[in-house]
């Protein structure tokens, strides 16, 4: 299970090339000719569409953001904490479900704003830091449900392209 996120409005730093192949399927409206497009491709050509694909999120962070379960927990968590100021009691709830909670441009924006602080003044270093002994200390607990806690890993960089997505998304979709 995965939290999927979608900006609103995100903005575009590199226009979509319709002459690749990752840039070809996506001007296909119909979703079934874009699969029939996508089954006939080659190896290679699969490789490709993957390569393209990644460089344009690489260079457009806003349009989608993803995480597994186990990174979003702590990184939602280290969001919530940090901006209960920003977020409401609803927001800060529905961002721990797939339920398609929206963010809105001015919060997602006031977001990227804190986390860039809190990363410039080495405060997510020292969570980082916290929160990796606090893993070692639970992963050597004999309770299954205490090492259990111990799988949700956080890393400064996951907060970074957080960072990022969220100030060029426009606002953002939790799905």
């Amino acid at each position: 299970m995965g939290f999927d996120l979608s900006g609103n409005n995100p903005k575009i730093n590199v226009k979509l090339d319709d002459t690749t192949i990752y840039g070809m399927i996506e001007s296909i409206p119909d979703w079934k000719e874009r699969w029939q497009f996508q089954d006939a491709l080659t190896d290679e050509e699969k490789d490709l569409y993957w390569k393209q694909y990644n460089q344009y999120h690489i260079d457009n962070p806003g349009i989608y953001f993803r995480n597994n379960v186990w990174w979003w927990r702590p990184l939602w968590d280290f969001v919530c904490t940090s901006c209960e100021d920003i977020l409401s009691d609803k927001d800060m709830l529905a961002g721990s479900y797939n339920d398609g909670q929206k963010i809105s441009k001015t919060k997602a924006k006031k977001i990227a704003n804190r986390l860039h602080d809190l990363l410039n003044t080495g405060i997510v270093d020292t969570f980082q830091s916290n929160h990796e002994k606090k893993i070692a200390e639970l992963k050597k607990n004999a309770d299954p449900d205490k090492t259990f806690f111990g799988s949700y890993p956080f890393a400064k960089e996951n907060v970074e392209h957080f960072a990022e997505f969220c100030e060029e998304s426009g606002g953002f979709i939790i799905c």
